[in-house]
């Protein structure tokens, strides 16, 4: 949260500026700007995404969080046999096939399909992590996660396969995380995973700005001009990272853990 604030109030001075100099963007709509405080802007209560778009996910995760605790009052995987947890997954997965129906991609129409998306999504993860836990074969997670790429290729539509697919995957991934020449075990690859976070909540912001700066024609951007947004988007990220994001889990860490005697 507060590097969303951060981000949000970076919104707010872009769009104040706007203001100042005559112009103004439908995408930042003071009314709702409580809302997007609140991390409660995609709940259903909005129409449309706006202020800084990608905050729509971690507005959809505030939500699952707050469930969490309901979930595990309701029911405990790691009493139910390995094959009940991949029933389950299946059965939540293909429901949130049958939510989107008519939907393209799981990215159409997020203010009215985000929150159902994620918290589907999110009860899945629970069980992947509850399989994960009693260490399962590495070949079925793959296998799923081939049949799952190959029936996505010949068309199996993307609200279906593509959350089947990934979460085959990352139960993959993570079965083998720690092991020699694992793909995602390089050192630089951990550095960006550090900062991703602030590059997510940063980029499309940064974008807004630049674009007023240094760019004539969004649809025709010269390499040059896309390599210093980059540059620039991986600077703030490191910046980000460093001075607001890693501070403020430290305070929020050390929230309630008493005091060593004086």
């Amino acid at each position: 949260w507060p590097l969303h604030v951060v981000m949000l109030a970076f919104g707010v001075a872009l769009a104040l500026a706007l203001r100042a100099t005559g112009r103004s963007d439908p995408a930042f709509p003071f009314a709702e700007l409580p809302l997007h405080v609140l991390l409660v802007q995609n709940w259903g209560v909005t129409d449309a995404l706006h202020w800084n778009d990608p905050a729509w996910s971690i507005s959809c995760e505030l939500a699952a969080y707050l469930l969490f605790p309901l979930l595990i009052l309701t029911i405990d995987w790691r009493r139910l046999p390995a094959l009940a947890l991949v029933a389950i997954a299946a059965a939540i997965l293909a429901g949130l096939h049958i939510a989107m129906q008519g939907a393209p991609t799981l990215g159409w129409d997020i203010p009215r399909f985000g929150l159902i998306r994620c918290l589907a999504e999110f009860a899945t993860g629970t069980i992947l992590a509850a399989l994960f836990l009693r260490r399962p074969a590495l070949a079925w997670p793959l296998g799923v996660a081939a049949i799952g790429t190959a029936a996505w290729s010949l068309g199996l539509p993307e609200t279906l396969a593509a959350p089947v697919t990934f979460a085959a995957l990352l139960l993959a991934l993570a079965l083998t995380a720690g092991t020699p020449h694992h793909p995602l075990e390089g050192r630089w690859l951990h550095a960006l995973g550090d900062i991703s976070y602030a590059t997510y909540l940063s980029h499309f912001l940064l974008w807004k700005a630049f674009k007023l700066v240094a760019v004539r024609d969004a649809a025709s951007v010269p390499l040059p001009v896309i390599a210093l947004y980059l540059a620039l988007v991986l600077a703030a990220s490191m910046l980000l990272y460093r001075c607001v994001e890693r501070p403020a889990q430290r305070w929020v860490n050390a929230l309630g853990r008493p005091r060593a005697a004086g």
